[in-house]
């Protein structure tokens, strides 16, 4: 991974796999069940990933056509997540996370290795 990347994979909410990614690198986000790690800063800027998603298109069609309203109403439930990167709740799967509070939650879970690959060889 280049200086800076970000690695994006899904841990499928396995505690091992969320706080193993959380403590091999120092920057890291959980996305529901997916992490995010970097060794750089991860940012949630809420205003440039909406500048973001309302540019998006595919076979040059918009994703979301802000035009209509239950568009709109998906555009805004999507961008919503981001007001829950400091939820209370650390239950709360469908959520973001960062990497501190993954760190601080998961405490004591067992990190996954090559000599115990996780709940694969349990």
């Amino acid at each position: 991974m280049n200086p800076g990347g970000i690695l994006f994979y899904n841990t499928t909410f396995s505690p091992a796999a969320l706080l193993t990614g959380a403590s091999a690198f120092p920057f890291s986000l959980r996305v529901y069940n997916f992490l995010a790690v970097s060794d750089g800063p991860i940012s949630v800027d809420k205003q440039r990933w909406s500048d973001v998603l309302a540019a998006y298109s595919l076979d040059k069609k918009p994703v979301f056509d802000l035009n209509q309203e239950t568009q709109r109403k998906r555009f805004d439930e999507v961008l919503s997540l981001a007001d829950t990167l400091h939820s209370p709740d650390p239950a709360q799967d469908m959520r973001m996370e960062l990497g501190d509070s993954l760190r601080t939650s998961l405490r004591g879970t067992r990190l996954i290795t090559d000599d115990n690959m996780g709940d694969e060889w349990r």
